[in-house]
């Protein structure tokens, strides 16, 4: 008989048992124990009984709050498989396949999120594995200002009751430093807008953190070294909702070198599915007892999980990511990448934040045009474009935006961004 892989209710209890006054958790007006946590999430647990079966899926609404933590792991106390969700609950069935923890949509930044199943043993292994490379502990404090309702605020949940550490929750505002100041958090997960943003408003407040994990999107070279020049620890880091968070991680101190988590295994593709020597350029393929078994309501994965990233792995397994697949465009005979020119762009004086959209043209085949936040006009634009990008790469038009618009998750929604841009 197969033993079930402990849950986050086990890790919470087992700090409760040995350490009950051990702080689990730290908001901006209260600070709950690890015996508090446990006593509250058993009587929500209660609560739950005679309506929540093993295996049920239960919907539950989340805000980046502690009663939405407590109702989470409740849940998962009562046998029930979580679905968080913000505003309507996704249709779903009453059960969900053996072995599910929960059931956790998409980032939905380039259209419908989809429904990913995440197993109980996906969610051990990417803990160990994530706190191994980091080498996170007891001691740490994370900041959780990513929502609950997606990998990366959930996953910050897990690793700190695993290490019996605590979480430092509040909303990403302007009055994030202040609240950095006060919970004094150990370590934060940002995607790269919130970095930018925090460089801008309040880069003391993570220069204090012993590291910063960016993951979500690339992290431009002059955001870096802004970030570095101000006592910023950086460490990059790629994952994706199909593989319970992180795939490759830098360690503290080296970020030029993101390699494959422990357990897991990074492929290159070709075009036809073959593996490709080192230092060439294919679709990414992630396997691994951390990379969850499919979507629901749809066929269970075998083998490989082909993702749509492309990128390249060096000899010695470090993973350079280049972009989406559908991130490639073809744009006057040349093969171009709009993630590159939007961080190349990013580097431009006045620019603060862009994005880089490809558009149907009759002459280039593929126009890139680019969505910046500045206050710079577009000759301006243009002619500094000629100074950082070649001639193939350079944006046929530019639209400029007082703010970039943003998903819950703090990432770039592309969608709305293309409606700005008057496309589509």
């Amino acid at each position: 008989m197969t033993m079930r892989p402990e849950t986050p209710v086990d890790w919470m209890n087992a700090v409760a048992a040995s350490d009950g006054q051990r702080t689990a958790i730290v908001t901006a007006g209260a600070e709950y124990t690890y015996r508090e946590l446990a006593e509250l999430v058993s009587d929500r647990s209660d609560e739950l009984a005679g309506s929540v079966d093993p295996g049920d899926v239960v919907p539950v609404p989340v805000a980046l709050d502690v009663a939405s933590i407590i109702n989470i792991l409740a849940v998962t106390d009562a046998g029930g498989v979580v679905l968080p969700y913000v505003g309507n609950p996704p249709p779903v069935g009453d059960r969900a396949p053996d072995g599910d923890a929960y059931i956790i949509p998409t980032s939905g930044s380039t259209g419908e999120p989809r429904l990913v199943r995440i197993t109980g043993a996906n969610i051990h292994h990417s803990v160990v594995a994530s706190r191994a490379r980091l080498g996170t502990s007891a001691n740490d404090r994370w900041l959780l200002c990513l929502p609950l309702n997606h990998v990366a605020g959930l996953s910050i949940v897990w690793r700190s009751l695993h290490a019996g550490g605590s979480v430092a929750v509040a909303p990403f505002s302007d009055g994030i430093g202040e609240f950095v100041h006060t919970a004094r958090p150990t370590v934060a997960s940002l995607v790269p807008t919130m970095v930018v943003r925090m460089i801008d408003r309040n880069i003391e407040a993570l220069a204090g953190l012993r590291f910063v994990l960016v993951g979500g999107g690339a992290l431009a070279s002059s955001v870096r070294d802004a970030a570095s020049a101000g006592g910023v620890v950086a460490v990059p880091t790629y994952g994706m909702t199909e593989a319970t968070s992180q795939v490759a991680t830098a360690k503290v101190g080296v970020p030029s070198e993101p390699r494959a988590l422990d357990g897991v295994e990074i492929s290159i593709l070709d075009s036809d599915g073959r593996d490709v020597p080192d230092g060439a350029v294919g679709r990414i393929a992630i396997e691994g007892p951390s990379v969850s078994p499919g979507y629901l309501g749809e066929p269970s994965r075998t083998g490989r999980l082909l993702t749509s990233d492309v990128g390249r792995l060096d000899a010695t397994g470090v993973l350079e990511v280049m972009g989406r697949v559908d991130d490639i465009v073809v744009s006057g005979g040349e093969n171009v990448s709009l993630d590159h020119i939007a961080a190349v762009a990013s580097t431009i004086d006045g620019v603060h934040d862009a994005v880089a959209l490809g558009v149907e043209d009759t002459e280039w085949g593929t126009a890139v045009v680019v969505v910046a936040t500045t206050n710079l006009g577009e000759q301006a634009l243009v002619a500094a474009a000629r100074e950082v990008l070649p001639p193939h790469q350079r944006p046929r038009r530019w639209v400029t935006v007082a703010q970039l618009p943003l998903l819950s998750n703090g990432k770039v929604d592309r969608v709305a961004v293309r409606t700005i841009a008057g496309i589509d």
